[in-house]
């Protein structure tokens, strides 16, 4: 067969296909015309013939395809080369449909498929075909890419040098007696070449091989601009960057543009105030999805409703410590009982910049483990905030168990955030949307790991906002929490005294 395909091969040809493609199709016809010829009948002997007629089309259709990217890869003029390669890539297409498409009807499988026997045969036949035509797909992607660098490469790349370029940089390309354009003409002015590219490229290829090579110039596109990105930079910057690169997805017909870069460049264009937030709000999500069975918990009953001068008073109500162990202090051989360490639970308002004043208030739980005391009392905290601050999304109340040594040093056993918009508000006194809350003292996972904080670490060094918000978690990283495996001992509630 390859013999026949090399011959028909050598000589030039002008079209869009190879022209040993019809060869290689009559030849796998002819297959299945023997086959049907023999009229098996003995169910063992149809399924022995099956097994190696699909066998041979699979064989024979990794070396059709092998055949051809060796006769695309042959030296030669640029012009020579990219007729070869397109060819190459039509027939390797057209090959690998025909086949998938057809090896059912080719072969003996429909009269098999009745016994168990059979089932298992045209299970291991179905992934003999998927085996082979994943092969064959990494063949062709490989010659994509290499129509890629023929035909389109340098336009992208010129594009993506466009798309990179601030203001004032592609100001000083413009001629003297050329107006400076808008950011809505610059992006205009982008997606017409990047069009104009993707219809050049095109041109020639089966229709079923134009959607992946769209997706892989966008994704050669993407990495250019990776490459070019200057960091550094403000958020009118990246912003500009996100919406070119997602025009150019729309004008080559990508649906999903969801990579690493798309998440760097939605995060660089937002403003320091939304990042803190969603930073905040991605802890409060990370802490609602915990499981409180093997941390340390306390129960909580909070309550808002809206007061005298518009505001809405937030309460917090400690109703149980059950859940809550106290830590057995870490005490030195020679150290006295007087440096031991002590436990304090502290509630906040985050994120810092919203409140003004802040709001922190802790108490010692070393009154959560007398005896004798009034188990029936509740504990509040309690806390007035603006209406446009208590909806803003990315506001939370933070709830910590904190461990003090003898020298203040703070150790936080754990946290739990919520996000203040999901806290019920009545309008009055009759109204009762108490909520009921398992409060689980989790650690967050380590700031590094997160694309927000991330963005605003790189965001510090030109950003005054950032670079506070950015020492004041490492600060609190640098506390070191403390696992959760320590050896407590279970004590019940008692008394706390509130400021």
């Amino acid at each position: 067969m390859l013999i026949r395909c090399r011959s028909l091969d050598e000589g030039s040809s002008d079209g869009s296909l190879p022209s040993s493609l019809y060869s290689f199709l009559c030849i796998q016809k002819a297959i299945s015309d023997d086959l049907s010829r023999l009229q098996l009948t003995v169910l063992h002997n149809q399924m022995l013939v099956t097994l190696r007629v699909v066998s041979i089309y699979c064989d024979n259709l990794t070396s059709y395809s092998n055949h051809l990217l060796q006769f695309a890869s042959r030296e030669g003029d640029g012009k020579n080369r990219e007729c070869r390669t397109l060819r190459a890539l039509n027939g390797m297409e057209q090959s690998m449909s025909f086949l998938s498409d057809n090896w059912r009807r080719f072969s003996l499988i429909e009269e098999m498929e009745g016994s168990e026997e059979g089932r298992a045969i045209v299970e291991t036949c179905e992934k003999m075909v998927s085996f082979t035509v994943d092969k064959v797909t990494r063949s062709r992607d490989s010659l994509l890419s290499f129509l890629l660098d023929i035909r389109c490469r340098e336009g992208l790349d010129r594009i993506s040098q466009k798309i990179v370029m601030d203001q004032r940089e592609f100001k000083n390309t413009l001629a003297a007696y050329m107006r400076e354009l808008s950011e809505e003409e610059r992006l205009d002015e982008i997606a017409r070449e990047v069009d104009g590219i993707s219809s050049e490229c095109v041109e020639g290829l089966e229709s079923s091989l134009v959607s992946p090579f769209l997706h892989l110039s966008f994704a050669h596109l993407s990495t250019r601009i990776s490459s070019h990105l200057r960091m550094h930079h403000n958020e009118s910057y990246y912003r500009f960057i996100y919406e070119a690169l997602q025009l150019s997805g729309e004008v080559l017909g990508i649906t999903q543009c969801d990579s690493s870069l798309f998440r760097l460049l939605h995060y660089h264009s937002q403003p320091t105030k939304d990042l803190i937030r969603q930073f905040y709000a991605f802890l409060a999500d990370h802490s609602s999805n915990q499981d409180c069975s093997t941390l340390n918990f306390i129960k909580m009953r909070t309550s808002a409703s809206f007061v005298s001068d518009g505001l809405i008073s937030l309460s917090l109500h400690v109703t149980s410590t059950s859940g809550l162990f106290h830590p057995l202090s870490l005490i030195s051989p020679s150290s006295s009982s007087h440096i031991s360490s002590s436990m304090f639970l502290r509630v906040s308002l985050l994120p810092l910049y919203l409140f003004d004043p802040p709001y922190s208030s802790e108490l010692p739980l070393k009154s959560l483990f007398r005896k004798n005391q009034d188990l029936k009392r509740r504990h509040s905290f309690r806390m007035l905030i603006s209406p446009e601050v208590f909806y803003t999304h990315g506001s939370v109340v933070t709830i910590s168990l904190i461990e003090k040594d003898y020298l203040s040093i703070e150790r936080v056993i754990g946290s739990h955030f919520i996000l203040l918009s999901q806290v019920a508000v009545s309008h009055g006194f009759s109204d009762d949307l108490s909520q009921f809350r398992t409060i689980p003292f989790t650690v967050p996972p380590p700031l590094n790991s997160i694309p927000i904080f991330s963005t605003l670490k790189s965001r510090s060094s030109i950003d005054r906002l950032a670079k506070e918000f950015v020492r004041s978690e490492t600060r609190k990283t640098m506390k070191k929490y403390l696992r959760s495996s320590h050896i407590f001992t279970t004590q019940s509630l008692s008394t706390l005294s509130l400021p």
